[in-house]
């Protein structure tokens, strides 16, 4: 039982230390966070805003697109979208 536990928190502390290593390397996560955390308050957005978004949307997922990170096809997919998303929200607004 004690080496269950053991092994638990070994596995714990080596899986943290790599989310934190990537987290803090920043590079596109730190931009992607940014683009779609906005993704909630998109209907308060001016056309600008929006416009400005799908613009940064499209900008990063070239650099995405380059990535040699594991996981950086779930954050094109992820980012796609956070995109699609805000082009329909000024697709809507405009219609108003």
């Amino acid at each position: 039982m004690r080496r269950l536990i053991l092994a638990m928190a070994v596995a714990a502390i080596i899986n943290n230390s790599g989310v934190a290593t990537a987290e803090s390397s920043g590079g596109w996560r730190e931009e992607f966070a940014s683009i779609c955390a906005r993704s909630g308050d998109s209907g308060a957005f001016s056309d600008a805003e929006l416009s400005k978004l799908i613009a940064d949307s499209e900008r990063l997922r070239v650099v995405i697109a380059n990535s040699k990170e594991p996981d950086s096809r779930v954050y094109l997919f992820r980012l796609d979208k956070c995109r699609a998303f805000f082009m329909f929200m000024k697709e809507a607004a405009s219609q108003q």
